[in-house]
Parts: structure tokens; C-alpha cells; sequence
């Protein structure tokens, strides 16, 4: 298993979607920075194609004022304790920028 960490919005460039593009389908995705301003975006492919294993950082939706938005899609928000643990579980990581 793989996870993939996204660090740049979806709409700002190509990282999104090769991120998404290249994830089998036991890997996940991890939102950070400015990526989480995805939870703002209800068309974001990724919503479609895996919700069920893109994760949010806590502390970025926090920081970001994001926290009574991400209702709408209800992405699982991790702390950065359990972003840790995530990615000592995982056998590599691939950041995508």
C-alpha cells in the first residue's frame, strides 16, 4: 500500500489528478496544505473516484477555516499523530506537487 500525499490545490495544476491517476486501488491520499481546499470542491474527481481512501490533515482545515465546511464531503480528517501513523504503516510514500 501506498500513500500519496497532496500538498497543492486540485485546481491549481496536474498534481491531483496524476496523483490520482497513479493510486491503486488498496493506496490512499492524504490532503495537506493547500490540497485541502478540495473539501470546497463537490465536482473534484477524486470525490467520485476514491473517497473512500483521501484523508484530510486536521490541523491544515483547521488552519485554513475550513472545519464547518468539510461537511460536504465528509473526507476523514486525521490528526498529524495518526498522519504518522499512517505513514509508518504504509510500505513507501509519493508526494505529489
Amino acid at each position: 500500500m501506498i500513500l500519496h500525499i497532496l500538498n497543492q490545490a486540485p485546481q491549481s495544476g496536474q498534481a491531483a489528478a496524476q496523483a490520482l491517476a497513479a493510486m491503486a486501488p488498496e493506496d490512499h491520499l492524504i490532503l495537506i496544505e493547500e490540497a485541502v481546499f478540495a473539501v470546497l470542491d463537490a465536482q473534484w474527481q477524486g470525490w467520485h473516484v476514491a473517497s473512500e481512501r483521501i484523508h484530510v490533515l486536521e490541523d491544515d482545515v483547521a488552519s485554513r477555516g475550513l472545519v464547518d465546511i468539510t461537511g460536504r464531503q465528509q473526507p476523514e480528517l486525521l490528526s498529524v499523530e495518526a498522519f504518522v501513523t499512517l505513514t509508518a504503516e504504509v510500505s513507501q510514500t509519493v508526494s505529489w506537487y
